[in-house]
């Protein structure tokens, strides 16, 4: 495989992974809050 293949693809990677990480990220950030502030005593958080 040549160079520019291998850089293309190394790329498209790249951008797919940073994506789902956008995507994915605050959500799990969210719930993870969620779930910490809940097992704290914090019934009032609810989602």
């Amino acid at each position: 495989m040549s160079q520019a293949k291998i850089k293309l693809r190394f790329a498209k990677i790249k951008t797919t992974l940073t994506e789902a990480a956008k995507t994915n990220f605050l959500p799990r950030k969210i719930s993870l809050a969620a779930v910490w502030l809940r097992g704290n005593g914090f019934p009032l958080v609810r989602f």
